[in-house]
């Protein structure tokens, strides 16, 4: 089962020019472990990661993840059938933008998300807090995707260095780090970064 979604993701680890495919085994891992209903994904590209994550909802069958890129590589029908009733593609949006702030609203509670757009510190601050808010506060995870690079291990830093996240950093190519919210910390959060 799922034969081709297989052969569609090694194509796109190839295209995308990863040399291993670890962070997106992780990302197939949490996913199924949490259940989303609602999973966002910033960065869709090729569909590397986009295919790992739906397919971990197509094989607990539940939740749809939300994908979006500020260009368009790419469209649902070149996913596999399998795999496309659990993608909403939403090409050409800036996380930035009112519309992506709208279209987040109208999700709903997200269970899970991958950040793997700008990797400067600001873009992934601004991808970060554009998410954060929605996100589940019952255990709900953001990954940020490589946490190697400065920017990114920049914002990661500060994230730590707060004291008040849950976040683990894993050895993936190209760095993976979690951050898991719970209840406890969304007002301190909000207010220690000015994110009303």
């Amino acid at each position: 089962m799922f034969e081709k979604t297989r052969q569609f993701m090694e194509e796109r680890r190839i295209e995308s020019g990863w040399p291993t495919d670890d962070y997106a085994k992780v990302l197939y891992s949490v996913v199924k472990s949490l259940r989303p209903l609602v999973a966002v994904e910033i960065g869709t590209y090729k569909g590397f990661a986009t295919s790992h994550i739906a397919l971990a909802l197509a094989e607990v069958g539940i939740g749809v993840v939300h994908t979006f890129d500020v260009g368009q590589y790419l469209s649902v029908e070149d996913f596999p059938n399998e795999l496309r009733s659990f993608i909403s593609y939403h090409p050409h949006m800036n996380s930035a933008s009112e519309e992506f702030r709208t279209t987040l609203t109208s999700l709903g509670e997200i269970g899970f998300a991958f950040i793997d757009g700008g990797h400067s510190y600001g873009r992934v601050k601004g991808d970060f807090w554009s998410i954060w808010p929605f996100v589940s506060d019952h255990g709900g995870i953001v990954a940020l995707h490589d946490s190697d690079k400065p920017g990114v291990a920049k914002f990661v830093f500060m994230l730590k260095s707060q004291g008040e996240f849950d976040v683990i950093e894993l050895p993936c190519f190209g760095g993976l780090t979690l951050v898991q919210k719970s209840s406890h910390d969304k007002e301190k959060n909000l207010k220690y970064w000015g994110v009303k």
